[in-house]
């Protein structure tokens, strides 16, 4: 094993780290991470920048030797790690555990640092302009660690030389590398108010088919199974089912921003998902799923991407004719030359009747529909909001008359688990109902 150098010699280097056209601040950021990785013999480092009104972290860089460096990572909100935003503000350095840690210790005990092995966490964050701006994460793995004091004063002179690095770099260019997701984030605080204000309504509206459901149902407890006023009453339940499942996308629409947020093997999700799934498809359409082995994990809620993906799919099914196909299929890469690599991507391709490029254009729209009064318009805008929140996005594609295919995009935040999902999980290869 190669020695690492002191910490002397390491702030040294530091120190003398600077900006230039053969040194970026990108491939500087990857040299004080690589840096700091070796000096404190730990397996991940990783710089976040806070955003959304400091309400929210994004991961810009994850180091971990022998495997790609992730960038455009997860997002990470405060009303989901609260303890953890407010260690951020009151210390130069959170020091964490197996041993210790608090109440920051168990926000991410079972979401966080179980399922990737991290044993001990030292984040130093990062100053400009003496507010906290960003973070340097180091996390060790697999054996029990105490930080010293010596570590915890290097760790935070990497987060000053990130922060030395940010200055040269010039604030607005440094965060114009975030501007796309700062557009997302202010699209979804629209659609968040807009839905505030629809969940308002979806709540009286409730109560209101409550009593339309309560005399309907009356009506066919009394009267003959056979007679018009019987048949009249199963369609207002017809109509208030439809009304509840409006109610319920419009609540889902105006919801807070908490979730419960955990690394997620994806193989396995669409694994267990797959008989719910299965359920969408209906007899309409054949449904296929293929998910290779060794695929990154993300952080994400499961329920609520696995509430996206049965969206997508139920989508899908509606777009098809009887017979139809749709296929379900994960993989790992960029989605073009030159963009992120460390994406982990669910696409749900159909062979239906697609879309032209104005429809396309709308489909994220809240309340845009094109199945007329059997849609409510907020299944993709739900989607959506679901994958951004998270750090990710979703793509679509589709040509009239050539299907449409759908992307769910989200950042890596860890390699494959070490064991495999079992073989008899059912996705693996490409597989029909």
């Amino acid at each position: 094993m190669p020695v690492s150098p002191g910490h002397d010699d390491a702030r040294v280097q530091l120190a003398r780290m600077a900006l230039s056209d053969r040194l970026p601040l990108v491939q500087a950021l990857h040299e004080v991470a690589h840096l700091a990785a070796s000096v404190l013999q730990v397996e991940r480092v990783s710089i976040w920048r806070l955003l959304d009104g400091r309400q929210a972290i994004r991961c810009v860089l994850l180091h971990q030797p022998g495997r790609p460096d992730v960038t455009d990572g997860v997002i990470l909100h405060e009303v989901d790690f609260p303890y953890y935003f407010q260690a951020l503000e009151q210390r130069r350095v959170v020091a964490v555990s197996e041993a210790g840690g608090g109440q920051v210790a168990a926000e991410f005990k079972d979401s966080y640092f179980a399922p990737l092995d991290i044993t001990a966490m030292l984040d130093a964050p990062v100053y400009e302009q003496s507010a906290v701006t960003a973070i340097v994460c180091h996390e060790h793995l697999h054996t029990p660690r105490t930080w010293t004091p010596a570590e915890a004063e290097f760790a935070a002179a990497v987060a000053d030389t990130v922060s030395r690095l940010y200055g040269e770099e010039g604030l607005a260019r440094a965060w114009g590398t975030l501007g796309t997701y700062r557009q997302e984030v202010e699209q979804l605080r629209q659609i968040s108010v807009l839905g505030r204000m629809a969940a308002g309504i979806a709540h009286d509206f409730g109560n209101v088919l409550l009593v339309a459901e309560g005399n309907a149902e009356l009506i066919l407890s009394q009267g003959d199974a056979g007679s018009n006023v019987s048949s009249l009453a199963r369609g207002i339940l017809t109509a208030t089912e439809r009304g509840r499942h409006l109610v319920d996308a419009l609540l889902r629409l105006g919801r807070p921003a908490s979730s419960k947020p955990r690394v997620v093997d994806v193989a396995s999700l669409l694994a267990s998902s797959k008989p719910l799934l299965r359920m969408a498809a209906g007899r309409q359409a054949n449904l296929t799923m293929e998910a290779p082995p060794g695929l990154s994990r993300v952080m994400i809620d499961p329920a609520e991407l696995e509430r996206a993906l049965l969206n997508v799919v139920t989508n899908a099914r509606d777009a098809v004719t009887q017979g139809g196909h749709v296929h379900v299929a994960a993989w790992e890469g960029p989605l073009r030359p030159g963009s992120n690599p460390s994406l982990v991507v669910i696409e749900v391709r159909d062979d239906g009747a697609g879309m032209d490029e104005a429809t396309l254009a709308r489909i994220f729209e809240p309340f845009f529909s094109t199945k007329d009064e059997r849609g409510t318009g907020l299944g993709l805008a739900n989607v959506q909001q679901t994958l951004v929140l998270a750090g990710g996005f979703v793509e679509a594609e589709s040509t009239p008359g050539g299907g449409t295919t759908i992307r769910l995009c989200l950042p890596a935040i860890g390699g494959p688990r070490a064991i495999p999902p079992p073989s008899s999980a059912g996705v693996g290869t490409a597989e029909g109902r």
